[in-house]
């Protein structure tokens, strides 16, 4: 008698097994949801912020705290400013749960995008966190005091370059992501990978002018959402624990 043949598992048993325990698992499916509408919300939120900011219709990069002082004043600033800081986080996990699903074929466009935008996110939490101080100084002190502190924070010196460089992981992490996405069509359509490439590309090019900023948030919005409607309506057939995902 075969022993081995009767009583080892195949592997095809082994896989139909991993799938239905995925499947029975319900932070498998909480994950998905919070993961969808992570990828709604927080482009949604960081197109307001950047349309509510008073430098939107100027379409220029802004370097003089003397401007940036009277920004500072404009509710418009401090919510955009506010807005993003708290999207963080759901930045983070949209961009994170699309490296877990093209991961199974593009394994490592998926680490490489991964390490990105992890580390971007938490240096970029640094750099908003700083933007964030210049608010409660702008709003605290006198304009004549306030000027050269911003003015100092603004242009970063010494050790606070690595916060300022740093934080390009969030545009080069998203911009790996969504090739990976763009070459994984079981995941989504190929427009969606090229449209989320083309919003990073504009946000990269075009960091820091909200008016043109604003549309490269809106092609990412587009892209990711087959991805976002696929995870909420639960049609993975598949989640990914180093298996690809299907898209349906």
């Amino acid at each position: 008698m075969n022993t081995k043949s009767r009583y080892s598992v195949s592997e095809e048993t082994k896989g139909s097994l991993e799938m239905n325990s995925e499947k029975a698992n319900p932070f498998n499916r909480v994950k998905d949801v919070i993961s969808g509408i992570s990828m709604i919300v927080a482009p949604i939120a960081t197109m307001i912020a950047f349309y509510i900011h008073p430098q939107f219709w100027t379409f220029k990069r802004e370097s003089s705290a003397v401007i940036q002082f009277d920004y500072i004043q404009d509710t418009g600033w401090q919510v955009g400013h506010a807005l993003v800081y708290l999207t963080i986080p759901l930045v983070l996990i949209m961009w994170v749960r699309l490296a877990n699903l093209i991961g199974g074929r593009r394994p490592w466009l998926a680490t490489a995008g991964w390490f990105l935008t992890v580390a971007g996110c938490i240096f970029m939490a640094g750099t908003f966190a700083s933007a964030m101080a210049e608010g409660m100084i702008g709003l605290t002190f006198p304009k004549e005091q306030a000027i050269p502190v911003i003015q100092l924070m603004m242009d970063s010196p010494g050790w606070m370059q690595i916060t300022k460089w740093g934080q390009l992981g969030i545009l080069l992490g998203p911009m790996v992501l969504s090739i990976g996405l763009a070459l994984s069509p079981k995941v989504a359509p190929r427009w969606a990978g090229v449209l989320a490439i083309l919003g990073n590309l504009i946000i990269a090019v075009f960091i820091d002018i909200d008016g043109i900023m604003f549309w490269g948030e809106l092609l990412i919005l587009i892209g990711l959402w087959p991805v976002a409607m696929t995870l909420l309506k639960g049609k993975w057939s598949v989640s990914s624990l180093g298996t690809e995902p299907v898209y349906a």
